[in-house]
């Protein structure tokens, strides 16, 4: 029996998790064959690249995307106006208290 997209993204995940870069970049390749518009594989792989500072994988990741012509479609949620009116609320919140976000993202 062959392995699934549903195994391969479980697989894709749990890289996320560990930031396995090698096994990330196999399962991305068995989901391009298997789903190649389904922007959230590409976007996992991604962060595994961020999370390691590997952002020639990111860029790879970003000109993979755009030359596929894939882009997510968060628009496509129900109630997403909704939920973007309410993540622009907290936001402002959150300045208003005067927290500053730590970008910066170091590897585990």
């Amino acid at each position: 029996m062959e392995p699934d997209a549903a195994v391969w993204g479980a697989l894709l995940k749990s890289c996320k998790i560990h930031g396995n870069i090698e096994f990330g970049e196999l399962a991305l390749n068995k989901l391009i064959e298997l789903e190649p518009d389904d922007a959230g594989n590409y976007v996992i792989l991604s962060n595994i690249y961020a999370q390691a500072g590997k952002w020639d994988g990111v860029a790879k990741m970003r000109k993979m995307m755009t030359d596929r012509g894939i882009k997510g479609n968060y628009t496509s949620y129900p109630n997403y106006e909704e939920i973007y009116a309410e993540l622009k609320r907290f936001e402002e919140r959150r300045e208003d208290a005067g927290y500053v976000p730590n970008t910066h993202v170091s590897s585990p």
